[in-house]
């Protein structure tokens, strides 16, 4: 689970960020905290801390992921539901085998960022299940990715189930 606050989006030069991401693998979970301020990306989980300098761009990228594959691969979306919870409207749909395997490496790579141990990890699934929820503003307030598959790493292959949310906190 990630809760990020995002402010200047429409402001390249005054664009920041401040998330927090939760992730479960086995029974573990790890926590980091991300920054960005002034070309700055900073994340700290707790055993170390890493800066590098990164675009508005990129830092973009990371926190609309799940709304540019509905994007690129909406002539492959599969099982659409759209439902509401309170005044809130709800998208789901399912991307299928080669499609989803795609974006699931990608879902890993960009984790990878802040969790050393998902570095030089590959992975397959089967499909690949995204929701967004949306408020009656018409504004992004969560977005998730759900797969089972495996992953592997030199010469592991390992199943796993993998849930990446995030939360965005509107003003």
């Amino acid at each position: 689970m990630a809760d990020a606050f995002v402010t200047g989006a429409n402001d390249r030069d005054n664009l920041c960020l401040d998330m927090t991401t939760k992730t479960t693998t086995h029974n573990k979970t790890e926590k980091s905290h991300s920054t960005y301020k002034d070309g700055l990306y900073t994340t700290d989980n707790g055993k170390e801390k890493s800066s590098t300098k990164r675009s508005p761009e990129e830092v973009l990228a990371m926190v609309t992921f799940i709304s540019d594959i509905l994007q690129d691969a909406s002539s492959q979306l599969e099982d659409m539901k759209i439902s509401s919870d309170g005044s809130d409207t709800i998208y789901e749909f399912t991307l299928p085998g080669e499609t989803a395997s795609y974006y699931f490496s990608q879902i890993i790579e960009q984790a990878s960022m802040n969790t050393k141990e998902l570095k030089n990890v590959t992975g397959s699934v089967d499909s690949l299940k995204m929701t967004c929820r949306v408020n009656k503003k018409g504004m992004l307030t969560e977005q998730s990715a759900s797969a089972s598959g495996e992953v592997s790493k030199s010469i592991f292959t390992i199943p796993v189930t993998l849930t990446e949310t995030t939360s965005f906190k509107t003003p």
